[in-house]
């Protein structure tokens, strides 16, 4: 009878097999919930990848913005090419996706779109959740590149022969220009001039239009230099400083406003540099442009004053007239395009023919400041951002003249070296083109 109980009661409390459903209902449970977890996480990475995908290839397309001649449909392609590369790296496919929808505003510079995804999940069906997933993004871009007008005046005079400073500035323009022109998608989006300078400016084949005594008839080659009159005589096609009311501003060069050539030679400090000015030139033209920087030679005195007055003119829309049609300036009016001057020298401004050519060093140093001063200011006054740079210069008058000449503190910079020379042309081209973007 005691037995029988015993086992009765080993019966009653005998509860495995309710034990192993409740267990295997607890596993299922758990696996859909760390399957529903993976899913989520899948998810959520998968769309951000997504998001990052759309917003850089919204971005690609809006830098055509910056090219006036590309279409609204070369955007949309450029967009949707760069996102299906991106959703394939994913390992998502095509059919997956809808159309990406592309929406292009150049009224505002904004370029949006929109796409949608249909992914499927790994564990949903086991809560009765759907097998597909969609994943919806949205992506906006307002990408304002502003056209850039750069002119880089440049040191060629004589005392650029030492310390290898002739070599270190070459190199340092070059890197500008690389620069510049690598983020460049049309002649129009950057363009850059440059004006040599030593004891005057050689105009090269401007000089028939803007100078006082032009040849009667001037060739020159295709880089404006090697002048030479119709017989084959080479011909002087340097330029000094203008007089008179319109001496230190940007005014057309004509009538009066003409500028000046020596009236005999020998005169002062005079000699006429063969390297010429180069009006505003896009990235087609980068190789000549490099060429002819390589080309440069250092010889003669310093007349900063002429060189300055010449960065501007390459800027100025009051030049437009004389300058190719390729060249010529926007106008001042027009907000949309940034203008920007670098002026590097090494030395003391010690030549002017304000006076003549038998003035005194000091007085000629106090004429070329005085007129450097005033262009200054005056080109500062047009908007246009000047930076100044001091190569291997320890005179105090030189070097806070080119930091009272510089659009702020920040714009002026005193390299002692080469690869200082070479810091500070890149940091301005870096700034010149985080200035570019206006959004």
């Amino acid at each position: 009878m005691l037995s029988s109980v015993i086992r009765l009661r080993n019966f009653v409390s005998d509860t495995s097999g309710s034990v192993a459903v409740i267990f295997a209902a607890s596993v299922l449970v758990l696996l859909a919930t760390a399957g529903l977890a993976i899913d989520t996480a899948r998810f959520y990475d998968l769309s951000a990848k997504m998001q990052s995908s759309l917003d850089a290839a919204v971005l690609a397309g809006a830098k055509l913005l910056e090219d006036e001649n590309s279409s609204a449909s070369d955007i949309q392609t450029m967009a949707q090419t760069h996102f299906t590369q991106a959703m394939t790296s994913l390992g998502i496919k095509p059919k997956a996706l809808t159309q990406l929808a592309v929406t292009v505003d150049r009224a505002t510079d904004t370029v949006s779109a929109t796409v949608s995804a249909s992914v499927p999940t790994l564990f949903g069906s086991l809560l009765n959740l759907p097998r597909l997933t969609q994943i919806d993004q949205t992506s906006k871009v307002v990408y304002a590149m502003t056209p850039l007008e750069l002119s880089m005046v440049l040191d060629i005079t004589g005392s650029m022969n030492t310390n290898n400073k002739i070599a270190d500035m070459k190199v340092a323009a070059k890197d500008v220009i690389d620069t510049l022109f690598q983020g460049a998608l049309s002649d129009s989006s950057v363009r850059i001039a440059i004006a040599p300078y030593s004891a005057s400016v050689n105009a090269g084949s401007l000089a028939a239009s803007i100078s006082a005594a032009p040849p009667t008839s001037i060739i020159c080659d295709m880089r404006g230099s090697n002048c030479h009159d119709v017989a084959g005589v080479d011909v002087d096609t340097c330029v000094i400083e203008r007089t008179g009311v319109n001496a230190a501003t940007d005014a057309a060069p004509s009538g009066s406003d003409r500028l000046p050539n020596v009236p005999a030679i020998p005169y002062g400090n005079y000699v006429c540099p063969p390297s010429t000015v180069i009006p505003l030139t896009g990235k087609s033209d980068v190789g000549l442009l490099k060429s002819i920087i390589d080309g440069y030679a250092a010889a003669g005195a310093t007349a900063g004053h002429i060189g300055t007055a010449w960065g501007w003119y390459m800027l100025s829309p009051e030049w437009a007239g004389v300058l190719p049609a390729a060249s010529a300036p926007k106008p001042y009016s027009d907000k949309t395009v940034m203008k920007a001057m670098i002026i590097m020298t090494d030395g003391l401004f010690n030549t002017s023919y304000l006076t003549g050519g038998n003035t005194p060093v000091a007085t000629q140093m106090d004429e070329s400041y005085q007129q450097f001063d005033t262009l200054c200011a005056n080109i500062k006054a047009k908007e246009i951002t000047v930076f100044t740079v001091g190569f291997d210069l320890s005179d105090p008058r030189a070097l806070g003249e080119l930091q009272n000449c510089a659009s702020g503190a920040a714009n002026f910079f005193d390299a002692k070296t080469g690869a200082d020379l070479k810091k500070a042309f890149g940091e301005i081209a870096a700034r010149l083109t985080t200035m570019r973007i206006s959004s």
